[in-house]
């Protein structure tokens, strides 16, 4: 299989501004993968998705896909490759073209057979049938969305670049465009990279996870290695609730561990609850419905602070017996 996409010590700097948009970033990402480059805002996230599609001039470093140099728009009379699409969140169709008509425009380049084939199959796989003669304006955010991936998806480009493509969807539409974003990936086997700043988008989607610190890499790595190993308590955090304890926190609680130096963390979900038994003693501060669960906050007498999942609403002010597995305490390098 031809080589994938390699970014090498990539940096960008943009005029004017101090600090480095990208900073020294390399890795590298076979085909057919499905990156989901995360992190919060003015991370580099967008920097490096448009610097993959050739639109960012790199200060340093250098990006290949299948082995060839990807150019800023400094190196190109017209920046960017047609086999490598950006979708931005713009969403653009051309508004007096039916769904079919854009389709079939799209496909322009191509023989009326292979146009009419390729047409059908992209009807199926986006879950497009019976919006075929509408017209963008007649679509909702969610089937708007869904053409826009048909359109870019149809001259069978190598690898998809989608930035925050489910930024302006609901919490239901969102799912649902979810579930079709993986089965368009699955089906056409295409290479994609998403930038999202939602955890939960990052954990469900994707192969791999790149989180992004101020234009650094602070880990990359599968969603459940993510979640369960981060490598530092911004990522920790970033990836949902966490218990981030100091070795002085863990000290006060009679908790040892072999790691000199650093942060330790438990999930919530792993914090254990009693009324009696072995565990530290801490009182209930605050008691947060969140749906099919409560998170229960909790403060020992040393004031080290903690988080629990519960089935159940416990009366603030109430004292239990925490504690956790030992296998669930993870130590974080910093």
């Amino acid at each position: 299989m031809p080589e994938g996409l390699e970014v090498n010590t990539c940096s960008v700097k943009y005029p004017g501004v101090e600090t480095r948009a990208l900073s020294k970033l390399s890795f590298k990402l076979p085909r057919g993968s499905f990156l989901v480059i995360s992190g919060a805002s003015g991370s580099g996230k967008t920097t490096l998705l448009r610097s993959i599609a050739g639109l960012v001039n790199l200060s340093n470093g250098k990006i290949t896909w299948g082995g060839s140099l990807i150019q800023g728009p400094a190196d190109r009379l017209v920046p960017g490759y047609n086999h490598i699409k950006l979708i931005t969140q713009e969403l653009e169709l051309q508004e007096k073209m039916t769904v079919r008509e854009n389709l079939r425009h799209a496909l322009r380049a191509f023989s009326d057979p292979y146009k009419s084939e390729r047409v059908e199959e992209l009807i199926k796989i986006c879950r497009l049938k019976d919006l075929e003669e509408r017209r963008p304006d007649q679509l909702s955010g969610g089937q708007r969305q869904r053409v826009v991936w048909a359109v870019n998806l149809a001259d069978e480009p190598e690898l998809l670049l989608l930035d925050e493509p489910f930024s302006h969807l609901d919490v239901m539409l969102k799912s649902e465009m979810t579930t079709v974003l993986k089965e368009i990936h699955r089906e056409l086997r295409i290479t994609v990279i998403m930038v999202t700043h939602d955890p939960a988008e990052a954990l469900s989607l994707a192969d791999k996870i790149l989180l992004l610190r101020l234009g650094k890499m602070d880990m990359l790595a599968t969603p459940k290695t993510m979640y369960n190993q981060p490598a530092t308590a911004y990522g920790a955090a970033f990836f949902g609730e966490a218990n981030i304890f100091t070795r002085k926190n863990l000290e006060s609680m009679g908790v040892k561990s072999s790691e000199a130096n650093g942060k330790w963390m438990v999930r919530p979900e792993d914090v254990v609850l009693e009324a009696d038994g072995i565990g530290v003693e801490a009182t209930v501060t605050d008691v947060q419905f969140r749906g099919f669960y409560y998170m229960i906050h909790l403060s020992t007498s040393q004031h080290v602070e903690i988080k629990a999942i519960c089935n159940r609403a416990l009366k603030t002010g109430s004292k239990w017996l925490v504690r956790w597995p030992v296998s669930k305490l993870h130590h974080l390098k910093k």
